[in-house]
């Protein structure tokens, strides 16, 4: 009982406005019940509360505490998997819980060093056991758009197309979806269905422009047009009416750039919206790029317009993160590499603006957007112990990120052995990446 109070008053919903655990997907509420079904769940739950009370507490108890806690859950983790009979439902989804558990308490842990990386292959060989009864289910649901767009973006980095770009495995998914009939739920799978599809178009692009090869030109045109399609659509554009609100900017940065922001009535309406932002500004990324080599039939003049009012929008968004309690918390870390995204479109309008800089209100717009960027991450990722961000950074990774060759950065970040050998506790970590 002792640890499910702790839970709970560690994700709420009890006091909804404190509840630090939260955002993490509204899967935090069935943990309670479930605590006592697995020794490996049990164990993640301690683990995953350690992290977060020694990343907000920082005292020598609360780091003593995780440090304990962690190689534990990582072993009866390893245990669980070896034995979980993959017929029985519960033993799935206990394994997804811990291993989500495991993620976010490395994400509360240590965020620069990419050990929760580890964890994305176990979640999406897990989730692809789950049967289409068990994708219907509201906590599997919930499960799986925690975990799908950490998976993108994972894939984006490390150049291998999503584990999701199926048609048959979306089919279930969205199947699943459709029995709630909210707007919320077919935004969901309108977003997952295209930002899955983005490591395969990425891979296609770079085959294009980086290494000549045309023997993907029809595929990666009919994608791009595809996806370009689904972006223009004006589904999302009634959605996003729905779910959130117009209200004056209260911080005080991005005020002077964005005097209007969102304010959302609820996280996941929130983290909804950032993952459609993202998807368009690596979408319209790998335009650009494709176009330079091979001209698009499209009319760049309004996918660029589009290009720089996602990343406006995008911008509206970040004011309620950092408005939220704590004010460094779930919400503010969940910007981190989105705003990365949104500051390679002002790199574009910006150098695309640049024969006319001295005339153009474009050009001035997407420097002084650049600059409110890189000062809002920086305010980020201390926090998070993540390194300082610079133009000089960003600008190095953009062409690795759009169709270019990969930095030596993207490919520690996202290479297990990397991981593990920066990792200060090894034994540890190897066996996350064994398990």
């Amino acid at each position: 009982m002792a640890l499910s109070a702790r839970w709970v008053s560690m994700a709420g919903p009890s006091i909804p406005g404190f509840a630090t655990l939260r955002p993490l997907g509204r899967w935090t509420t069935s943990i309670p019940a479930r605590i006592g079904s697995s020794e490996a769940l049990k164990l993640s739950v301690v683990y995953a509360l350690d992290a977060c009370a020694a990343h907000f507490g920082s005292t020598d108890i609360d780091a003593s505490a995780m440090l304990f806690s962690g190689p534990k859950a990582a072993q009866a983790l390893r245990l669980a998997w070896a034995t979980a009979d993959p017929m029985k439902e519960d033993d799935i989804v206990n394994l997804i819980l811990a291993v989500q558990l495991n993620f976010s308490a490395e994400i509360f842990r240590r965020l620069e060093a990419g050990v929760y990386f580890l964890h994305i292959k176990a979640l999406s060989t897990l989730f692809k056991l789950c049967t289409p009864s068990l994708f219907q289910t509201e906590l599997v649901q919930s499960l799986f758009s925690a975990t799908v767009y950490e998976e993108v973006t994972y894939c984006y980095f490390a150049r291998v197309d999503s584990t999701f770009d199926d048609p048959s495995f979306l089919q279930s998914f969205q199947a699943g979806l459709m029995p709630w009939k909210s707007p919320l739920a077919k935004a969901t799978a309108f977003v997952i269905g295209h930002l899955v599809q983005l490591p395969r178009a990425l891979r296609l692009v770079r085959s294009l422009c980086q290494f000549h090869d045309p023997t993907g030109y029809l595929e990666a045109i009919t994608l791009i047009g595809n996806l370009y399609h689904g972006a223009s659509d004006g589904f999302m554009r009634q959605i996003i009416e729905n779910i959130c609100t117009v209200v004056p900017t209260r911080h005080p940065k991005i005020a002077t750039l964005v005097p209007q922001s969102y304010h959302f009535e609820s996280t996941y309406a929130y983290k909804l919206l950032i993952r459609y932002y993202t998807f368009q500004f690596l979408l319209y990324g790998l335009m650009e790029e494709m176009n330079r080599v091979y001209p698009l039939d499209i009319d760049m003049a309004i996918m660029r317009h589009q290009d720089v009012h996602a990343a406006h929008s995008f911008a509206m968004c970040m004011d309620h993160a950092f408005n939220m309690y704590p004010s460094m918390g779930l919400l503010t870390v969940r910007l981190i590499v989105p705003t990365q995204f949104s500051y390679y479109t002002w790199y574009r309008l910006e150098t695309r603006s640049i024969p006319t800089a001295h005339a153009s209100s474009d050009y001035q717009r997407a420097r002084a957007m650049k600059s409110l960027l890189v000062d809002l991450e920086n305010s980020i990722a201390p926090a998070w112990g993540g390194s300082q961000f610079s133009f000089e950074t960003l600008d190095a990774t953009k062409e690795a990120l759009f169709g270019g060759a990969m930095t030596k950065r993207m490919e520690r970040l996202t290479d297990p052995a990397s991981i593990i050998s920066s990792a200060e506790d090894s034994a540890y970590i190897q066996d996350l990446e064994k398990g």
